[in-house]
């Protein structure tokens, strides 16, 4: 049998039928019983699997064969797997892969990191119908985190893409996926068919990168003017998107289904908006659920008036000052005013830090733009269509998001401020800087008065982000041409992390003035289940005591740290208290606590300049409660 090549890769011919989606039975289309091709770590995927094809013809006849890749394997991928023959399925998993319910330890099993070695248009591409890929438990990187570990901004712009002329499905359970433009990219679907996007337990960071691309770009889910039957995102977190988390526009053809249930969603820039769906089914069959999710500084830009940024908002009915459609977070066309769509809107959350507030804040230097869109302004969640629906459908358009008072993360990314006061910035010659600050040794603009922003569809890369035409005295700046720290982090990209670091650190478990861990919809914590809830922070109404409810001790920040870090720990009544440090080798290093305190929340600081790179532990003991973290020294 013969395998006909696509222009960028491999046909793969796989010879299992597709099976009927979407059911309310299960989740994600996997064979109950597994024929599977074990891949050793270090393979070239796309090699192995092209391989196998030929060689496991009664397999795949079979309908069972799934590719395993080894726990803490790391897979290269260096060519576009296309499926182009109709009812194919391709099927990926990780070995184990970390599970995300319990703390990182050294004993852990990490999911295998499946990465490209050269920028590619797509990693997978589906060009007939009806095809099918499930993946689960994998790590999939834009760039070469075993080889170039630190070349953070070499991004591949899609990683799995739907062409024109094409559907299939797309089914995504427990990955962690980093550094796209674009994660998952639809753009073909026919009435007769099948298109179903279902993705959770899943972890997107990064996406977006104005060294490569432009601010319209940095997207989740892009459906890219077609429609979709379902889309299903729960159980996800999201983190440093530069666009939308899902963006649909100019449609042709509606969203039969939308579901965005118990994520949580950090530090999303929101150029566009946050979820854009232009047609929902005009049949109002659905359903339409947004509910539980918890956001932190999700709409980083704010309520901002802007042309150009607003270019894409032209489904929202509500119009702004110049008669275009309002910044918001979640926007559809206008259905008629006789049909009421099965809206669910309830039970979300969000917080804006205290570094977005100063953001919106920021005073530009012209007109009120810090006054009338600052932090005080009302956060242009829903259309009033949508509103007026949701009304109509039982919902309560006034509580459906609250907002809270105070929330910490456990280890989440750090606000990107230069980035969004960079936007910022009026000047149409692009930034000028009037203040300097020193980082590493290198000047870094610290952002104050600045100048141009608002670039879109930029020619690549965007002035004074490693170039451009545009110049001040003595040329481009610096810090637009050298990237600033050992991980490559240019000064106005966001703070992006290595796959190891999301691996190991990230912990979006959170600690707010509502107890946020049974507030949900079906009476389990807000936002994703893949982190904790911990203690009510101690200004919740009620408790004007301050004392914490309960002993606790935080993860470490910065982590990895050099050469100091400080965390908190907490006291529910008052008692001895010891905070020790110990190396690898469980030996102590430090004492950071030994003595009587009252009952109440603490801080405490380990320098560790004297001490040489590598993993410490650090340990609280009060009466019988006992907690330990990890932390990373990093010199």
């Amino acid at each position: 049998m013969k395998f006909p090549l696509y222009s960028l890769g491999l046909a793969l011919l796989f010879l299992c039928p597709l099976v009927a989606l979407g059911q309310a039975s299960y989740y994600m289309a996997w064979p109950a019983v597994e024929d599977t091709a074990m891949v050793p770590d270090g393979s070239n995927l796309f090699n192995y699997i092209f391989a196998d094809t030929i060689t496991h013809q009664a397999s795949w006849a079979n309908h069972t064969r799934v590719y395993v890749l080894k726990a803490n394997g790391h897979y290269d991928w260096t060519a576009t797997c296309s499926l182009n023959v109709a009812n194919r399925k391709l099927l990926i998993r990780g070995e184990y892969g970390k599970n995300y319910a319990m703390p990182s330890t050294l004993s852990s099993d990490y999911k295998p990191v499946l990465q490209s070695s050269t920028t590619r248009t797509a990693l997978f591409v589906v060009t007939s119908t009806n095809d099918t890929i499930c993946i689960k438990n994998v790590a999939i990187a834009g760039y070469d985190a075993l080889n170039s570990p630190t070349n953070l901004d070499a991004q591949n712009p899609n990683y799995f893409s739907f062409p024109a002329g094409s559907t299939g499905s797309l089914y995504m359970d427990s990955c962690i996926v980093t550094g796209a433009t674009t994660a998952v990219s639809i753009a073909g679907r026919s009435l007769s068919t099948i298109q179903v996007v279902r993705i959770r337990h899943s972890i997107f960071g990064d996406n977006g990168n104005l060294t490569l691309t432009n601010l319209g770009a940095g997207r989740v889910v892009n459906l890219n003017s077609v429609g979709t039957d379902t889309v299903d995102m729960q159980d996800n977190t999201i983190y440093n998107v530069v666009d939308r988390v899902v963006r649909y526009l100019t449609a042709t053809q509606p969203v039969y289904s939308f579901k965005f249930n118990h994520n949580t969603v950090v530090d999303c820039i929101s150029y566009h908006g946050f979820i854009t769906l232009t047609q929902i089914d005009s049949l109002g069959n659905g359903p339409f659920e947004i509910k539980d999710n918890l956001f932190v500084d999700n709409y980083a830009l704010g309520p901002d008036t802007d042309w150009t940024r607003q270019g894409e908002m032209i489904d929202n009915p509500d119009l702004d000052i110049n008669n275009i459609g309002k910044c918001c977070w979640i926007i559809t066309k206008p259905n008629k005013t006789t049909h009421i769509t099965p809206w669910v809107i309830s039970n979300n959350y969000y917080y804006i830090s205290d570094s977005g507030k100063a953001v919106r804040d920021f005073e530009t230097g012209v007109g009120l733009h810090h006054v009338l869109y600052g932090s005080a302004a009302p956060e242009p969640i829903m259309t009033s269509d949508i509103q007026r629906q949701l009304t109509a459908n039982g919902g309560n358009a006034t509580t459906a998001f609250t907002k809270l008072t105070k929330i910490g993360f456990n280890l989440a990314p750090q606000f990107p401020s230069k980035f969004v006061r960079w936007y910022f910035s009026p000047m149409a010659a692009g930034y000028r800087p009037t203040t300097l600050e020193t980082v590493g040794g290198v000047f870094v603009d610290s952002a104050v008065g600045g100048g141009g922003g608002k670039i879109k569809n930029a020619s690549k890369p965007v002035a004074f982000f490693g170039g451009g035409s545009l110049t001040v005295t003595g040329g481009p700046l610096t810090q637009f041409l050298t990237r600033y720290n050992a991980y490559h982090r240019w000064p106005y990209d966001y703070n992006r992390m290595r796959m190891d670091s999301i691996l190991d650190y990230l912990d979006c478990g959170y600690n707010a003035t509502v107890n946020l861990s049974h507030l949900a919809s079906d009476g389990k914590i807000v936002g994703s289940s893949m982190w904790a809830f911990g203690t009510v922070l101690s200004s919740v109404p009620g408790n004007a005591t301050g004392i914490p409810v309960k002993f606790a001790l935080t993860q470490n920040y910065p982590n990895p740290f050099n050469p100091s870090t400080s965390f908190t720990y907490e006291l529910s009544k008052a008692g001895f208290v010891s905070v020790k440090v110990y190396d690898l080798l469980g030996r102590e290093v430090a004492t950071l606590v030994n003595e009587f305190k009252q009952a109440g929340s603490y801080p405490a600081t380990w320098n560790a300049a004297s001490f040489g790179s590598g993993v410490y532990f650090y340990k609280m003991q009060s009466g019988s409660f006992t907690a330990t973290k990890k932390m990373i020294l990093m010199k």
